[in-house]
This record gives structure tokens, C-alpha cells and sequence, in this order.
């Protein structure tokens, strides 16, 4: 999940903008809010900005089926509560859109 730190003024940006980037960790227990791990901040589900909160969740109900052995779970209800407990990682990086910042923070 990307969010701009600043909305982009076009397109065709030529400077570059924060964005951060949310990545969710199953395997992460047991940290902080807030725990600084290398370039990422940790944060629960529930700390998340609102915005990034409804984006991940609009997508549980599609992902369910797909996931419910991954997660051993036996329902929709069992699997969003197992999601709501999950660490999300957030790094910050400096790029020319949305893209590219995902790019940066994936290799």
C-alpha cells in the first residue's frame, strides 16, 4: 500500500515527494507501535492512518478464500480478526510517483 505524503501536483512529476509505503508482516509479534526496525517503523493494524486502514481491509473479503489456509482460519470474521492483529511495516522514501516509490522500497 502507497500513500504520497503530499498529493502530486500532476503526473509528470519532476520533484521528487515522500511516500510511504505499508507493508503488512504476519511473522513480526510483540513489537511497539512506533518501533524503529533498520529504515521501517512498525505499526499495528489499529495505528494505521484511516485512509491506509480502509484500503487493506476493502480487500479481505476477496483475499479471504484465497488466504484462509495461510492464515488457518475457518471464516471471514476469524480471518479479519487474525488481520487486524498483524505488524505493518512503513518505510518512507523520496520519489517521482507512486511507481517508482514502490520500485524503490521493494529492491
Amino acid at each position: 500500500m502507497t500513500v504520497p505524503s503530499a498529493p502530486p501536483s500532476h503526473d509528470c512529476e519532476s520533484t521528487p515527494k515522500q511516500y510511504e509505503l505499508f507493508f503488512p508482516q504476519k511473522e513480526i509479534s510483540g513489537f511497539r507501535d512506533g518501533y524503529q526496525l533498520g529504515f521501517c517503523t512498525l505499526h499495528s493494524f489499529e495505528n494505521l492512518p484511516q485512509e491506509i486502514k480502509d484500503s487493506i481491509s476493502s480487500d479481505w473479503e476477496r483475499r479471504c478464500e484465497e488466504e484462509r489456509a495461510l492464515y488457518y482460519v475457518r471464516d471471514r470474521k476469524e480471518y479479519e480478526d487474525t488481520k487486524k492483529r498483524e505488524i505493518y511495516l512503513c518505510l518512507v522514501v523520496d520519489a517521482l510517483g507512486r511507481e517508482k516509490a514502490t520500485e524503490i522500497a521493494t529492491t
